[in-house]
């Protein structure tokens, strides 16, 4: 079998691949001024493999995971349909669930023991600079709605996602683009760890990087946020910081006492952001109890089968326009796929730990992430859309850069 990177086809191929993970992460939306750039960019790395195909094995593996995926999300499909939900919702869901199934198999699709480092640094990369490219959209629209009258539902139209919005207390306008703010987060402070694999050792341009997430956190507004930044740095200090134990005591102290610090300085915004956003939500909680209720007592009249793709709770809709969406979004999965759907998630995510828990210090913050993602779909939809879908992706391909346990010659951080 030749190499990825040999032929016209191949390198083209591979443009495509890092151009789907660009453009998945730097547009909140599948759409562009309508015009479906995700939707094409898949096809356009399907047809490239296509032709690339005829000379170039594809791994079994592959096929056999596209096999399965396919056969099950074909299942759930006719079983949304036969229990008489309306079609353009079992086909809404169906497919955001195809272009996560593809979009995954796109990207391993040609790998191999001799390329997959090779491929997982373009995946890498691309996600990154998606990553900043939707900070800097981010960035423009915050400062531009103060300016520019109507800009906002102008970027509305542009980018066709209207973002969660909301009086900041401390001042500015909430800018909340869901599943992109946390997938930004993510997968810029696994770049960073793996910094020196991806050839991004960059002071410059990380300074800038984390200077944009601060302002991307800060007008993201979001509870979980705030909690998953603060738990990242925590981390990193804790398995970065030093390979020496007095050096990663000394670290994490000076961290606590830099935190301490800032909650002194500007203790007043900070109690204002506490109480707005942590104390001040009883009406957003007792709506998800409600919805965790719903949900509960629909699947139990289908629990082991499931009510299928497309379904939801007759008696509570949350969006007419996607009526299949929930924030308790894990728990609405398990209401359409049922028992099974149970199993085929925990076998996934137990498999996905094991492969973490077998290598290095950077393996182990991608579990951390990883669990941090299925236990936040609780909270929100992160699981089947296109920018999260990125992020299962960065996760897996990252795996390829980081060494065995037993291989400790190389740090990280």
């Amino acid at each position: 079998m030749k190499n990825i990177y040999d032929g016209t086809i191949l390198k083209s191929y591979t443009v495509a691949v890092g151009f789907l993970i660009f453009i998945s992460i730097a547009l909140p939306s599948n759409y562009f001024f309508n015009i479906p750039v995700k939707f094409l960019a898949i096809a356009v790395a399907a047809a490239l493999l296509a032709i690339a195909s005829a000379t170039h094995k594809i791994s079994r593996k592959s096929v056999i995971y596209l096999t399965v995926s396919l056969a099950l999300c074909g299942t759930w499909t006719l079983i949304g349909v036969y229990n008489g939900y309306p079609t353009s919702s079992v086909l809404g869901e169906a497919s955001s669930v195809l272009a996560l199934i593809l979009t995954l198999f796109l990207t391993f699709a040609l790998t191999n023991n001799q390329n997959e480092r090779k491929i997982a640094v373009v995946i890498l990369r691309s996600a990154f600079y998606g990553s900043l490219a939707f900070l800097i959209i981010k960035l423009i629209i915050f400062v531009a709605i103060f300016f520019i009258p109507g800009f906002l539902l102008m970027s509305v139209d542009a980018l066709n996602y209207k973002p969660v919005g909301l009086a900041i207390a401390t001042g500015g306008s909430r800018l909340s683009y869901i599943n992109s703010d946390f997938a930004t987060l993510c997968i810029v402070t696994i770049a960073y760890i793996l910094r020196a694999d991806l050839d991004l050792n960059n002071r410059p341009i990380w300074l800038i990087t984390f200077a944009l997430l601060a302002v991307s956190l800060y007008s993201a507004y979001s509870r979980s946020l705030f909690v998953f930044a603060f738990l990242f740095i925590i981390l990193y200090f804790f398995f970065y910081s030093n390979s020496k134990k007095i050096g990663r005591f000394l670290a994490i102290v000076g961290a606590t006492l830099l935190i301490g610090f800032l909650i002194q300085y500007f203790y007043s915004e900070i109690m204002t952001i506490i109480e707005q956003r942590f104390i001040d939500q009883f009406e957003s909680d007792s709506q998800r109890t409600v919805m965790i209720n719903k949900i509960f007592a629909h699947w139990s009249e289908k629990f082991i089968l499931g009510w299928g793709l497309g379904a939801y709770v007759p008696d509570y809709i949350r969006s007419t326009a996607a009526p299949y969406s929930y924030e308790v979004q894990l728990l609405s999965i398990f209401m359409k796929t049922g028992l099974f759907g149970i199993i085929l998630i925990i076998t996934l995510s137990a498999s996905y730990i094991k492969k973490c828990l077998n290598k290095s210090k950077p393996s182990t913050f991608l579990a951390m992430v990883y669990l941090i993602l299925i236990a936040n779909s609780m909270t929100n939809q992160y699981l089947l859309s296109a920018t999260t879908t990125v992020l299962l992706v960065v996760l897996w391909h990252s795996l390829s850069l980081c060494p065995q346990r037993f291989n400790r010659n190389k740090e990280y951080g």
